[in-house]
C-alpha cells in the first residue's frame, strides 16, 4: 500500500462516479491506498454496452449511492470516471470535482470521441483530466496524454488504447491530485461538444 504525505490524521472522503473496465481498475487502485475512505460510488450508465461497475464494487465493499446521497454525504473529493450525469451547484460547492475525460479539451468535449478523431484525421488520442464546472467538459486542465492512432485502428481498439493509458495517468497523478498538488491550466479556444452523430 502506498503512503501519502501531507493528511495527517484526517482521512478525506472520497466519491466517485464511474463506469467500465477503467472505473473498475481505479477502484481497485484506489481501494489499497492509505489516507483515504470510499464513502461511495454511483455507476450510472446511459451507454448501451457499458460496464457498470457494481461487481467489483461488491466485492471491495463499496456501497452504491445515487447522485443525491453522494451531494448529502459530503466528500472532501469527487472522481468522475467515464460518469454521464451532469455535475451540479450543490456538489460543486461541497467538494473538489475531478473528472478523467476522454479526449482533448476544448477541442473534443462531449462523449463518442474515439470514432470522432479516427474520422477528422487527428494523430493522436488524448484524455484530460480537469476540474468540473456546471459546464460540460469546461473546466481547467490538470494534465493530459495520449495515444497514438495507427493506420489499422477501429473505435475499440482505439477505445482500449487509451483506456490503458488513461489507467496509468491516474496512478501517475492520483498523489498530486488528493493532496491538491497541481497547477490549473485554462483551456484555450471555442469548447467544441460532440455526441453519438
Amino acid at each position: 500500500k502506498q503512503s501519502m504525505s501531507g493528511i495527517g490524521e484526517k482521512t478525506m472522503k472520497i466519491a466517485l462516479g464511474v463506469s467500465g473496465k477503467l472505473g473498475d481498475w481505479i477502484l481497485e487502485y484506489l481501494s489499497r491506498y492509505k489516507g483515504i475512505t470510499i464513502i461511495g460510488a454511483d455507476t450510472a450508465t446511459d451507454q448501451k454496452g457499458q460496464q457498470d461497475c457494481t461487481k467489483v464494487m461488491d466485492n471491495l465493499g463499496i456501497p452504491q449511492l445515487s447522485y443525491e446521497e453522494i451531494v448529502s454525504y459530503k466528500p472532501d473529493l469527487f472522481l468522475s470516471i467515464g460518469y454521464v450525469k451532469k455535475i451540479k451547484k450543490d456538489l460543486l460547492e461541497t467538494c473538489r470535482c475531478i473528472n478523467l475525460h476522454s479526449g482533448k479539451l476544448p477541442e473534443y468535449g462531449g462523449r463518442n470521441l474515439f470514432s470522432h478523431t479516427i474520422e477528422n484525421g487527428e494523430k493522436y488520442h488524448y484524455m484530460t483530466l480537469h476540474e468540473m464546472t456546471e459546464g460540460y467538459d469546461e473546466g481547467r486542465i490538470i494534465a493530459e496524454d495520449s495515444v497514438e492512432i495507427e493506420e489499422d485502428d477501429t473505435c475499440l481498439s482505439l477505445y482500449w488504447k487509451a483506456q490503458f493509458m488513461a489507467n496509468d495517468m491516474f496512478r501517475d497523478w492520483a498523489k498530486r491530485i488528493i493532496e491538491k498538488d497541481y497547477r490549473l491550466k485554462e483551456q484555450k479556444g471555442e469548447p467544441n461538444y460532440r455526441d453519438w452523430e
